[in-house]
């Protein structure tokens, strides 16, 4: 049903084209979320007592493992298709990177650099959760371009995708010149509100790993609500991969902070206990 406030996107998903290798906007996008949120995380490590030097050489891990997770999640979620065309599975340009398979691979090549490192996991982690967020609001701009995310038909607010290099990128083929839900943009503008208020939250809070888990929380909630507008096949219960994987997120989050919390406790317990006086003093 048309819409008569669908915003027409017709941008051609690829930049230049050099015989085989094309430069792409989602590839641009990616890789400008890559660099900006690193660099915002290296800049806050410093108040967390890490070294800038330490968060560019765990990023290098991050995002490789990052990618490799999130494309695997992808293919798993759609596997009947990519078991049609297993050809299509390294095709990274169309698109097709699960966000939750590559936050857990990416978080596990971070615990794994700290402990090879010796340093603080949870004091990595909220150094680097801002700049994490803020990359991917970056990224979602090149899912706006390609409609790799784009939701379900709408007759209200919507994209309308006509350029026809777009078509073969879309989630369903009758999701061309036809208006649908801009989960893209929805999801950008949750991770932008996310991203501010960690930023407020960063000199507030005190205990080691509260600010990454507080943004894992906060995440899986938009993550949860948002993937409603999106007509992907039920993963479990009914419910979207992506809905899973942010309740299974959220559950953790508070796990792990009561898990930090109660163990700050019982380090301020020891240590203000009076210790026994020794015998013949």
């Amino acid at each position: 049903m048309p819409s008569s406030f669908a915003i027409e996107i017709d941008i051609d998903p690829v930049i230049v084209q050099l015989g085989p290798v094309a430069l792409r906007w989602y590839s641009v996008a990616i890789m400008l979320g890559v660099i900006v949120g690193t660099a915002l995380a290296a800049r806050l490590a410093t108040r967390r007592g890490i070294a800038p030097d330490h968060v560019y050489s765990a990023a290098l891990w991050v995002v490789i493992a990052g990618i490799v997770g999130a494309r695997l999640a992808h293919v798993l979620d759609r596997f009947d298709y990519y078991r049609a065309s297993p050809g299509r599975i390294l095709a990274l340009y169309e698109g097709g990177l699960a966000i939750w398979g590559g936050l857990v691979a990416g978080a596990l090549a971070g615990w794994v650099y700290a402990r090879r490192t010796g340093l603080s996991f949870w004091r990595l982690a909220d150094a680097s959760t801002c700049g994490v967020l803020l990359g991917l609001a970056i990224g979602r701009v090149g899912s706006i371009v390609n409609g790799d995310v784009a939701g379900k038909v709408t007759s209200g607010f919507g994209f309308i995708y006509t350029n026809p290099n777009v078509a073969g990128l879309l989630p369903k083929p009758d999701y061309f010149n036809t208006p649908t839900q801009p989960y893209a943009l929805y999801e950008l503008l949750w991770d932008l509100a996310v991203f501010g208020v960690l930023l407020w939250l960063a000199p507030r809070l005190t205990l080691d790993g509260t600010l990454f888990l507080c943004g894992v929380a906060l995440y899986s909630i938009g993550r949860f609500v948002l993937s409603f507008l999106r007509a992907e096949e039920p993963f479990l219960f009914g419910l979207q991969q992506a809905q899973v994987f942010a309740l299974v997120a959220m559950v953790v989050a508070v796990y792990l902070y009561l898990y930090l919390r109660g163990r700050r406790g019982r380090l301020q317990r020891s240590e203000s206990s009076p210790r026994p006086t020794p015998a013949g003093a």
